[in-house]
């Protein structure tokens, strides 16, 4: 694994969601729900590009493997996690 601070080089578009899962998964940090948003994110980016996504779907995947996952059913609920976030950023 080739890292630069905490990221994994080896992943250009899924090092902060490896970066995150290393802390929820192996920290010993408390996690909290908060009922406000805190951050507003302009759309795009590039997991949001079209010609990423299947390296977006393979780095995913690979990462999901890497945190002991099923990966197939991770990707899918994190598909469906960001559909309503979608919609209200569209839509609203």
């Amino acid at each position: 694994m080739m890292t630069r601070g905490l990221y994994n080089e080896s992943y250009r578009i899924a090092a902060d969601s490896d970066l995150l899962f290393r802390y929820l998964l192996g920290g010993d940090i408390t996690v909290a729900y908060l009922h406000e948003y805190i951050v507003k994110m302009r759309m795009g980016g590039m997991s949001t590009d079209k010609a990423r996504r299947k390296q977006m779907w393979n780095e995913d995947i690979r990462m999901y493997h890497s945190h002991g996952m099923n990966a197939t059913i991770t990707k899918v609920e994190k598909m469906m996690w960001k559909v309503p976030q979608f919609v209200k950023a569209k839509f609203m």
